[in-house]
């Protein structure tokens, strides 16, 4: 009996996981799916000597800078505010749009 049900474990993924007030199923593209109507959601606070700690931060990986007061993400091994890749896109487009 013990060996069955050790067995069956190795055979149940979850698939998607959804945090919401209504009980509703998170959408199939999505691995998390939040949904609130009177909450927001709060990445993880830290400064940017935190953010500067992290090994080997993947593309996407999302933080509250308390040192700027700033969302941030990393993009190609660099943490970045938004703002600040915005005005990288800008230039892009512009740079390859003469």
């Amino acid at each position: 009996m013990i060996i069955l049900s050790l067995g069956c474990t190795f055979f149940i993924f979850p698939q998607s996981v959804g945090i919401n007030q209504t009980g509703a199923e998170p959408h199939s593209s999505a691995i998390l799916d939040v949904e609130s109507k009177s909450k927001g959601f709060l990445p993880p606070r830290m400064t940017i000597y935190q953010r500067d700690a992290i090994v080997s931060p993947t593309d996407g990986l999302m933080i509250f800078n308390t040192s700027s007061g700033c969302p941030n993400y990393y993009f190609q091994d660099h943490g970045m505010s938004i703002a600040e890749q915005l005005v990288l896109l800008y230039m892009w487009y512009f740079n390859s749009h003469i």
